[in-house]
């Protein structure tokens, strides 16, 4: 386990315009955890765009590639910690808790009411989930993908 900043977005990274380098300086929520949450809480946004189009919108968004995003952290990541140190089986099942959580939250919200300014994005993730093909994803936990399964 190494310290997560579990908030990980756009909104935490700086860019320096002198130097090709990115520093992050959000670290309001930073624990202890697997690199593969922190990986997974980092790309969700990508997943989000890629799979549910744009913001509330829901247009494609084709520069939105997921799965280069994963190459990208997973390779930092590795490039500190040695080669094969993200566990993939581990990554996929993080990514899809998260996709899980958003898909629960966000229709547990819609059931009981949703407030007038968090309407609009909790319909754009119900949108999203079922697009993903989450959105009839059963309470269990014991229904994780298989691929989650084999660690």
């Amino acid at each position: 386990q190494l310290a997560c900043p579990l908030d990980l977005g756009c909104h935490s990274v700086g860019a320096d315009d002198t130097a090709p380098t990115l520093s992050v300086f959000d670290y309001d929520q930073v624990q202890r955890g697997w690199r593969e949450w922190d990986i997974g809480q980092s790309v969700l946004t990508a997943f989000m765009l890629a799979e549910g189009g744009s913001l509330p919108a829901g247009d494609p968004v084709p520069e939105a590639q997921a799965e280069r995003q994963v190459a990208w952290f997973v390779e930092g990541y590795e490039s500190v910690a040695g080669a094969g140190s993200v566990n993939r089986a581990r990554l996929d099942r993080m990514i899809w808790l998260r996709k899980l959580f958003y898909a629960r939250f966000c229709s547990r919200a819609k059931k009981e009411g949703v407030p007038e300014g968090m309407a609009w994005f909790i319909d754009y993730v119900l949108q999203w989930v079922e697009k993903a093909g989450l959105a009839s994803v059963p309470e269990a936990n014991a229904d994780l993908p298989s691929e989650a399964k084999s660690e």
